[in-house]
């Protein structure tokens, strides 16, 4: 309490959730289903996006060593914004429909970003060139997939810090 005996305001949740944001429910769905069935493909079909020597693509993060403990995950991770910065070598390999829903997803998102961001703005009492220069750099995607493990006794947990990230669209309630 302060010394008026008021108590303090409730502090924010650690996530910030966006509702009515504007982004089409069946587009969030759709790329979600199709998410799901491009995990579904052939081990060999996914691991020709795989990554050759970066951060991009299908597989495990961080690989360094035949030695190393690997997350029990699956990752397709890319850059889809500016589209400059994507790998020619991994977006137009994406199977269709897939491929054009990342697009379409990516680009509403990119704009919802830009919402909020001109919200903070007049909010904060900045100029917005100084806020946009904050947060200039681009857009990415982390897809994962957790397979069930065949020995679930032995898992101990993710590698800290290796499942984390951004704003992101929440999971939807089943």
């Amino acid at each position: 309490m302060d010394r008026e005996g008021h108590l303090p305001p409730k502090p924010c949740p650690p996530n910030l959730i966006l509702i009515n944001h504007g982004v089409s429910s069946s587009l969030v769905d759709k790329v979600k289903s199709e998410t799901q069935e491009f995990f579904k493909l052939p081990l060999e079909e996914r691991k020709s996006l795989g990554r050759k020597q970066e951060t991009q693509g299908f597989g495990q993060d961080f690989v360094v060593s035949e030695e190393q403990k690997l997350d029990w995950a699956d990752r397709f991770y890319m850059i889809t914004l500016p589209t400059s910065f994507r790998k020619p070598h991994l977006f137009p390999k994406l199977p269709l429909p897939f491929r054009d829903s990342i697009e379409a997803y990516s680009t509403e998102l990119q704009n919802l970003a830009m919402k909020v961001l001109n919200l903070m703005v007049k909010a904060l009492e900045v100029e917005a060139d100084d806020m946009r220069v904050l947060f200039e750099g681009g857009q990415t995607m982390t897809m994962n997939y957790y397979p069930p493990c065949p020995q679930p006794e032995q898992v101990i947990g993710l590698t800290p810090y290796s499942d984390g990230g951004g704003p992101h669209h929440p999971p939807s309630s089943q």
